[in-house]
């Protein structure tokens, strides 16, 4: 289905003073971002020196760890879960397409089940097409596990009585737990690194040098973020005195945006990428106007009509678009003609934005199965620019599976 909505006619649109209005709360985070002040850089530069020195030390520990394959990807599976594996995506790339290469000759007889389901998520996050036929072994005629391999591998005898997770001691219970409401794929990097953070330095072979570079990388990113968001936050405020009447200069402060992001971009012969962005842009809007044309003629469209709709007004496909603009080359032309012809992932994205708020269960596996499909290579783009796509899955899962966690923040 196609989100792409066609030109409709501006509808009269009411004076501010008789429009309906939402009733949020009050912002929880108050002026916090306002007030902001960075760290010095002498604090900064010295923490950094430190982020390098620890990456060094990880990067021989993930090189040392070559020689034993279980060693290996249980410390690709810690890098990656503590966040940090941006740091070494050469190094994650090049052991997992060995192991990828060595698969279909590996003797995998003596391995149980944790190792070989470790393999196929990190092998299938990557990008690697493994078959789900590798657990065949492990189930019995009738194609459920075997029992009996289950008890004597995964399961205590209690197990078989009692809740798998009460059963459980700390740290895996916990583990458990949040994966029964969270699993890894649909969960925010930054979020879930900060989690298990957590949970890893409790364990008892925890590596001290990696748990140590992944407190203070999360504490640098943290203030990146803080320090943009203050930016923001300012940028906004300064904009309320310039505000004119109404919607009239809305569209000009908006082209103003897009002129600074064109100067910014020419600089590195970029700037054509901002007419995607336009492109989208405009395509939202007009999603908007057929939304509140439906509002004031008081229409209440077929499914189909309000999908068609819906998909553009969920802002997804004109996030996606506008942030592969600062991608650097990775984001070539070819991948925003990609992007802006509506591909299946973006389709599956618009489709979880749309139908999160709401009772759609099973379109939304659906979906999902397809957005797992698109990253599996060959890929139609770098994988970076799909996990932008993901990323904005992500964000849906996570602020309204528990109810509407947009609306209802901090509660």
């Amino acid at each position: 289905m196609s989100t792409q909505v066609s030109e409709c006619p501006l509808v009269q649109i009411p004076k501010p003073e008789n429009r309906p209005r939402a009733k949020f709360h009050p912002n929880i985070w108050g002026d916090l971002f306002i007030t902001y002040t960075p760290e010095d850089e002498v604090s900064r530069a010295c923490k950094e020196k430190q982020v390098e020195d620890l990456k060094e030390e990880v990067r021989r520990e993930l090189m040392a760890a070559a020689g034993n394959p279980s060693q290996l990807l249980n410390f690709i599976d810690a890098v990656q879960r503590l966040g940090v594996a941006y740091h070494f995506e050469r190094e994650i790339e090049e052991s997992l397409q060995h192991i990828y290469d060595r698969f279909h000759d590996a003797d995998d007889t003596n391995d149980d089940l944790y190792n070989i389901a470790l393999r196929f998520r990190l092998l299938r996050q990557q990008g690697y097409n493994i078959s789900c036929g590798i657990f065949n072994k492990f189930k019995d005629e009738k194609g459920f596990m075997e029992r009996t391999y289950l008890k004597k591998h995964l399961l205590s005898p209690p197990l078989t009585s009692r809740p798998l997770v009460e059963s459980l001691g700390y740290p895996l219970a916990e583990q458990v737990a949040h994966a029964l409401k969270r699993p890894i794929r649909k969960g925010l990097e930054r979020l879930e690194a900060r989690w298990y953070i957590s949970i890893y330095q409790d364990e008892a072979f925890h590596d001290k040098t990696l748990l140590k570079l992944a407190k203070l990388d999360f504490n640098l990113v943290q203030s990146l973020h803080k320090e943009e968001l203050s930016n923001l936050a300012r940028w906004d405020i300064n904009s309320i005195d310039h505000l004119p009447e109404y919607m009239k200069l809305f569209f000009v402060a908006l082209l103003d945006v897009y002129k600074e992001i064109e100067e910014e971009m020419e600089k590195e012969r970029y700037q054509y990428r901002v007419h995607y962005a336009i492109e989208a842009m405009k395509n939202q809007v007009r999603a908007y106007f057929a939304e509140a044309k439906w509002f004031h003629e008081q229409h209440i469209p077929t499914m189909e009509e309000y999908m068609s709709v819906a998909l553009s007004c969920s802002g997804y496909s004109l996030l996606a678009t506008s942030s592969f603009i600062g991608m650097g080359e990775i984001a070539s032309k070819e991948a925003f003609d990609w992007v802006i012809r509506d591909p299946k992932i973006i389709r599956a994205s618009t489709v979880i934005a749309s139908l999160s708020k709401r009772e759609f269960h099973n379109q939304i596996v659906n979906v999902w199965m397809d957005i797992n499909q698109e990253c599996l290579k060959p890929t139609a783009v770098p994988m970076p620019l799909l996990t932008r796509v993901l990323n904005l899955s992500r964000v849906m899962d996570v602020i309204y599976k528990e109810g509407d966690g947009y609306t209802h923040v901090g509660k």
